[in-house]
């Protein structure tokens, strides 16, 4: 045989081998298949041994082999697929696997897989828990699986961070055999207020005992004591399964082992230093910021701000701040964000309280500082934690009107019955009854002095140099003495009263009009061209409407007396009380006054009902009365703080 006969001969026997992966750029926690194509002739068997993936966890291996024929020639192709798992971000390698058969070896060549993820949302990586983990202690018999329980510190202070770290040991030879990785059940903990961490699912570290070489899965949590004395923690449980055989479709067998208990010491927070008001707040490195610290704002508006306090420790139980807030100044609770983080295998975060500030009154207001006194146990000792102070300025909105008047609908009155029986009315009654018709019949033939009438009062006689002046005043008086507090209002509440007061509603309008007429001609600064005509209506007005109301009774007749009499004896005191003025109808008709007085008999009897206060504000306000008004109205919205016309008040 030739030279060139025995190279071509041994090319034909070298297996042909490919290595390919479906995907080069992963995210942490996909899965990868890497697959090994070996096309091969010969008798020989096909050997491949698998590549090294540091950085990837093996999950699954599946191999087959086949014959294919192609005329005379026979070759036998094997396909092995291998699954990996990407646990942590970075750029990983997947080694040189080698296929042998007889005297061939081949080799193929390496591949790089690129792992993305966000590190701070990434689990804890092994660097991180190196110093917990040296300080684990190995397993007490040697080439069996094994799980022990790290714990650091072992004495701690109520509310500091204790780590807690389970550690699974595999002998190198068993833990190859393993299809999936090994799994915890949480160690038992009570008393403590925990943190559990994602770890790497794979191997997180590699230790040497004597002569075994172990690989370690681990499971992390974060512990913080909530009651002094001694706290148990553990046993930690164990699961892992391996099959039997080396086939793919072989059983696997699952096995679970158990870790013992440790023992920690919880000390109680020291009494010497503790400052007053201190809630149990153990933390190390605290910081409290309010945002934002000035305030500029109308009053009854409402201004968001929030109360941020960072640091490490027990995020979720750090209590909410005790601020001192003034009179005038009401806040309103929100909701409560706990961001959490980590800082090597430090726990670390921030609380944030968002409020709501609405200002009643007007004027400046100083809150003080607030306290927030904790105990730093990295320090040993308390510190007395204090905030800036918050200044607000609050004014009233320019050009707000007075709110409308929204008060509680009327009560049904019960119709009036007449009692016909004898026994419902006194004797008396029945005396007045009797004498009725004598008195009437009598009445007509009974002559009385009578009074000479009096004439109408004249109007004011205006003098040559202010006339309009002088008619102007006098127009307000007689206004006054019909309808109190008129100089206030305006031109429909005016008419309102005029018309409760027992004016028709054209000759309301009327005066209104002519009320709008003087003051601006008297007021307004300008020449008024139809002096003439205005002096006239005013007079007329003067000696027709007005002081036809405003002008003195007559005496009453027999008959008047006679009949009054009767009918307030006879007719019960019920339907007196069914025509009487109300609260509200006085306030629209403009009798502020008597308005007050209404509502505030009515809030006496009734302290738990807002619609009184509300009333009782609005006519203080309108007679003039800031402060007290104010005072009602603070009043109302305590009882009724959803009332959409008392904030608007």
């Amino acid at each position: 045989m030739t030279v060139v006969g025995l190279i071509t001969m041994l090319a034909v026997q070298q297996p042909q081998v490919t290595a390919r992966v479906d995907r080069t750029a992963v995210a942490a926690g996909d899965t990868i298949v890497f697959t090994i194509r070996v096309e091969a002739g010969g008798g020989e068997a096909v050997r491949i041994e698998d590549p090294s993936h540091a950085g990837l966890l093996l999950a699954g291996a599946r191999e087959n082999s086949a014959v294919e024929i192609a005329g005379e020639e026979r070759r036998r192709v094997t396909t092995r697929e291998l699954r990996l798992v990407a646990v942590q971000p970075g750029s990983w390698g997947i080694g040189a696997a080698r296929v042998i058969q007889g005297a061939s070896v081949v080799t193929t060549t390496p591949l790089t897989i690129v792992v993305s993820g966000d590190p701070a949302s990434a689990p804890l990586s092994a660097e991180s828990l190196r110093r917990l983990i040296d300080a684990a202690p190995p397993p007490a018999t040697q080439n069996e699986v094994a799980v022990t329980l790290a714990v650091e510190p072992t004495t701690v202070t109520l509310g500091q961070q204790v780590d807690l770290l389970a550690l699974a040991w595999f002998p190198r030879e068993i833990r190859t055999r393993m299809r999936t990785p090994a799994t915890f059940e949480n160690p038992r903990a009570g008393g403590v207020w925990s943190y559990r961490h994602a770890l790497p699912a794979g191997v997180i570290a590699t230790r040497r005992v004597g002569g075994t070489t172990y690989d370690l899965f681990a499971q992390h949590e974060t512990l913080f004591p909530l009651r002094e004395g001694p706290l148990v923690l553990g046993p930690a449980i164990l699961s892992y399964s391996f099959p039997l055989t080396f086939s793919f479709l072989s059983r696997e067998v699952r096995h679970e082992l158990q870790s013992d208990s440790v023992l920690i010491q919880v000390r109680p927070l020291p009494a010497t230093g503790r400052p007053s008001g201190f809630r149990g707040v153990a933390a190390s490195g605290l910081t409290v910021e309010l945002a934002p610290v000035t305030f500029d704002l109308y009053t009854g508006d409402a201004r968001p701000f929030t109360v941020t306090i960072s640091g490490r420790g027990n995020v979720a139980l750090w209590p909410e701040p005790e601020f001192r807030w003034p009179a005038g100044l009401r806040v309103y609770p929100g909701d409560v964000e706990v961001a959490v983080e980590r800082s090597g295998v430090d726990l670390e975060g921030s609380k944030t309280f968002h409020y709501l500030l609405v200002a009643d009154s007007a004027g400046s207001y100083r809150v003080p500082p607030v306290d927030y006194p904790y105990f730093d146990w990295r320090a040993g000792r308390y510190v007395a934690l204090r905030s800036v102070a918050l200044d607000v300025s609050a004014r009233l909105r320019p050009g707000r009107s007075l709110p409308a008047i929204a008060g509680p609908a009327p009560l049904e009155r019960a119709p009036f019955v007449l009692p016909l029986t004898f026994s419902s009315l006194p004797w008396w009654v029945w005396g007045v009854i009797a004498l009725l018709p004598p008195l009437l019949a009598l009445a007509p033939r009974v002559s009385w002095p009578r009074p000479r009438p009096r004439s109408p009062k004249a109007p004011p006689v205006a003098t040559e140099a202010r006339p309009l002046i002088e008619l102007e005043r006098a127009f307000a008086g007689r206004l006054e003495r019909l309808v109190p507090d008129a100089r206030h209002l305006g031109d429909a509440a005016l008419i309102a009263a005029l018309r409760a007061a027992g004016i028709e509603a054209p000759r309301a309008a009327h005066v209104a009009r002519l009320r709008d007429r003087l003051r601006q001609a008297v007021y307004g600064g300008g020449q008024v061209t139809d002096a003439a005509e205005l002096l006239a209506e005013a007079r007329e007005v003067l000696a027709g409407p007005l002081a036809a109301r405003t002008s003195e009774a007559r005496l009453p007749s027999l008959r008047d007396i006679v009949v009054g009499l009767a009918l307030a004896t006879v007719i019960p005191w019920g339907i007196g009380r069914a025509q009487s003025v109300t609260a509200e109808q006085l306030l629209a008709a403009g009798a502020h006054a008597a308005a007050a007085d209404s509502f505030a008999a009515r809030a006496l009897r009734e302290p738990r009902n807002p619609g009184h206060w509300y009333h009782l504000g609005v006519a203080w306000f309108s007679l003039g009365s800031q402060e007290r008004a104010r005072a009602a109205w603070i009043r109302a919205a305590r009882l009724a703080p959803r009332s959409a016309a008392i904030r608007r008040a």
